[in-house]
């Protein structure tokens, strides 16, 4: 969650939010909820088909955006409705290190394995259900999201 705190009396929906005001964003609840995404809870890689590879802000609801989604995500600051890293000049540190970390072992993980949900962890129903928003994205309890890998034949 990003926290910011408001300069000057602000107007957001039907509520005033005074100056000072420390204000939450919940980025994982903007990127998951239907009113930014339709069927955000389904697996659609297809989504991100015109957008940049290097676009870590972007509104999926711009009309523009299939068109030219980089200018549409940096051009406008409303209507944001994927940021993981945050934004601005106290986005994440550690952002370059985790994408080129991820990128490394997902590459690994699915030239070398076909990756499957125990049956203990409910499918993707279960595993949503424990989700937990802290600092990070988590996994409520101590299960974590167990997944059998299963090595693919070498050719």
């Amino acid at each position: 969650m990003t926290h910011r705190a408001t300069d000057k009396v602000m107007k957001v929906g039907q509520y005033t939010v005074p100056a000072g005001t420390i204000v939450g964003t919940p980025l994982f609840a903007i990127q998951n909820t239907v009113h930014n995404w339709d069927q955000p809870e389904k697996y659609t890689p297809e989504r991100w088909l015109n957008v940049p590879i290097e676009t870590y802000v972007y509104n999926s609801k711009d009309t523009h955006a299939a068109a030219d989604a980089a200018s549409a995500a940096s051009s406008s600051k409303r209507g944001i409705t994927f940021m993981p890293f945050s934004e601005g000049p106290r986005n994440c540190v550690g952002q370059s290190l985790a994408k080129m970390e991820v990128m490394t072992l997902l590459a690994k993980l699915c030239a070398n394995f076909t990756i499957e949900l125990t049956p203990d962890m409910g499918g993707r129903e279960g595993v949503r259900s424990r989700e937990s928003t802290h600092l990070t994205l988590q996994s409520a309890g101590t299960q974590g999201i167990r997944c059998h890998l299963h090595p693919r034949a070498r050719a």
